[in-house]
């Protein structure tokens, strides 16, 4: 009797308090229990059960153990459908277990053919679908629920009537470490008997972030599971629960459910607010003690008045995932600050460390140190070094001074940089007020005397090839105090590196 979208089939809950339930004789309703919504009925009299549908099915507690005769005998009861004569049954035994009550489906019908509506009249759309089913002299067992199950697209869904979905259908999306248990032992409750999950499956968690995502077309959804805990205690699990995206109160999402020293079927895990008639999906996550989760069933109202009104192209495509939806994983409060801030810092520490290193770069280079290359960079360059002097002509202040040309000894067909060396003074040769890549930001100093460090411009053009023989052109430019030659010397190799063009013509005179 498991739904499947695929196979257009529906399990429909019927709640013993339904007006589709009528009871003759003595019987007695029990509230507040482990019971579905949460009510019972149980007695000796009979009672009688109309639905449309193909088959039905009850499920409540079999006879106490004092109805037993002797300990292998079997109880019956009397079965009529649709008015035909009383036919006996028995009560299910329980497996592993000497004749007593448990929590079980303890009676299913075959399934019904449906009868024209009118004698001679032929076709689906003209057949009745109602049925009755009368259970008489049941031994004290009680009725929790009925299951009726819907395989014609014309069926109707009765009013008041909510569609089951067990864990074992193919409508719930599981992701994680769950066990699937498909035929359930016989679990041993506490105050209550003892019994069997509804329709003998269930799903529990093995970690926690395990989830399940649910489609349906609805105006609200509850979660039945079972609460077996391990020992008797006041231990509780934790739920995320989101609709269509939206955290469910409480407001962070989370649910802690349980109740102390019991165990017991019906467990109502997660029950939604009333929602528009329309497609909805349900995630569920669990958050803490995983291994308390044991998922059961899940009923939802439906939004569609037949089997075949409902949208179910519309259901299938809009699963995602439940791991995969943003709000199915959306991290706490106080753990998002914590990132915000750790990102924060570690990008302020990363500013100001640039912003160290580019200072520690710029007065090395003002010192006469170059820059390091990368490794990358370094292979680029040329290892063949040779001093080359230049003897330079002082420039006026209004004219550009005659360009000095002098041939690379070591042929290469990288660019060189080059340092000057004057009065001890090793420095770069640039100007501060032009587009040399090695020049200060700061303006040079007011210096006079010999020993201050002279400031000059060079710019090494790419070598090119010109009858195979290789050339490089250095150009120098110097304030016009400076009266004898300079010593030109190529960089070591850890610092030669290329070097940018020179700017425009009318850029070369900056003189101090």
């Amino acid at each position: 009797m498991t739904s499947s979208i695929s196979s257009q089939q529906l399990v429909l809950v019927v709640d013993d308090q339904d007006p589709s339930f009528t009871f003759q004789g003595n019987w007695v309703t029990d509230g507040g229990g482990p019971w579905y919504n949460p009510t019972t009925h149980y007695g000796t009299g009979n009672f009688t059960f109309s639905f449309e549908g193909s088959s039905v099915a009850f499920i409540g507690n079999s006879p106490s153990k004092q109805a037993y005769p002797t300990p292998t005998s079997r109880l019956n009861y009397s079965v009529s459908i649709d008015d035909g004569p009383f036919t006996n049954a028995s009560f299910p035994s329980i497996e592993g277990q000497s004749p007593g009550q448990a929590y079980m489906q303890w009676y299913t019908s075959p399934t019904l053919a449906p009868s024209p509506s009118s004698p001679g009249v032929s076709g689906t759309e003209n057949v009745n679908h109602t049925h009755t089913v009368t259970i008489a002299q049941p031994q004290n067992a009680a009725v929790d629920m009925a299951l009726v199950t819907l395989t014609e697209s014309n069926m109707p869904i009765g009013i008041g009537a909510k569609v089951l979905v067990d864990d074992a259908d193919a409508a719930v999306r599981y992701e994680g470490s769950w066990d699937n248990v498909t035929d359930s032992p016989y679990l041993r409750y506490s105050p209550y008997p003892g019994g069997y999950p509804v329709m003998g499956t269930t799903h529990q968690a093995g970690e926690v972030g395990d989830c399940f995502e649910l489609r349906f077309a609805g105006t609200s959804v509850d979660v039945y599971g079972i609460w077996y805990p391990s020992t008797l205690s006041s231990a509780k699990v934790t739920l995320h629960a989101t609709l269509d995206g939206t955290l469910q109160s409480p407001s962070d999402g989370t649910q802690p459910v349980g109740r102390e020293n019991e165990k017991y079927q019906n467990f109502l895990l997660f029950s939604s607010p009333a929602l528009t008639p329309a497609v909805h999906t349900l995630t569920i996550t669990v958050q803490g003690t995983p291994m308390l989760f044991i998922l059961d069933y899940i009923t939802y109202t439906p939004a569609f008045a037949t089997l075949g009104e409902m949208p179910v192209r519309d259901i299938e495509k809009g699963y995602r995932g439940c791991m995969g939806r943003k709000e199915a994983k959306m991290l706490p409060v106080g753990l998002i600050v914590a990132v915000v801030l750790g990102l924060f810092t570690v990008g302020m520490l990363v500013i100001i460390g640039v912003w160290r290193y580019s200072r520690k770069t710029r007065a090395r280079r003002r010192m006469g140190h170059g820059t390091q290359q990368s490794s990358s960079s370094s292979s680029m360059l040329s290892t063949d070094y040779k001093p080359i002097t230049i003897t330079l002509i002082p420039a006026e202040d209004s004219d550009l001074p005659p360009t000095p040309i002098e041939k690379d000894a070591q042929a290469s067909q990288y660019q060189h940089q080059y340092h000057y060396t004057l009065n001890r003074h090793a420095d770069p040769l640039s100007s501060n007020r032009h587009t040399d890549p090695l020049a200060s930001d700061s303006d040079p100093p007011d210096c006079r005397s010999p020993s201050c460090p002279m400031q000059g411009t060079v710019y090494p053009h790419t070598h090119s090839l010109k009858d195979d023989s290789p050339e490089t052109e250095a150009l120098l430019y110097y304030p016009p105090r400076i009266r004898s030659p300079l010593s030109l010397k190529p960089n070591l190799v850890q610092h030669h590196s290329p070097a940018a063009s020179p700017p425009r013509r009318k850029d070369h005179l900056v003189l101090l």
